[in-house]
């Protein structure tokens, strides 16, 4: 892809076309990957909503925005473990 013209290096004309063409690949590679992780946490956001709507419709009161008590969250997920 290099021509010797007297000494100096000089660029064909198709080189340009594959930078080109290299960093749209680029762009849309990186595109691609963030939309894969929206889409992973709005599936995530699903499943945690619906999660909250059983234990809702349980019965279970709960308040998110404050932080879990580490006692009572701890042996809750050590019993579910131990019951599977």
């Amino acid at each position: 892809m290099l021509a010797r013209n007297g000494g100096s290096l000089l660029l064909f004309p198709s080189q340009p076309r594959l930078c080109f063409a290299f960093s749209v690949q680029v762009k849309l590679h990186g595109y691609w990957k963030v939309s894969r992780q929206l889409q992973r946490e709005k599936n995530d956001n699903r499943a945690l909503t619906r999660c909250i709507q059983e234990l809702r419709m349980k019965g279970a009161s709960f308040d998110l925005s404050k932080e879990p008590h580490s006692g009572k969250s701890h042996s809750f997920s050590n019993s579910k473990l131990g019951a599977k």
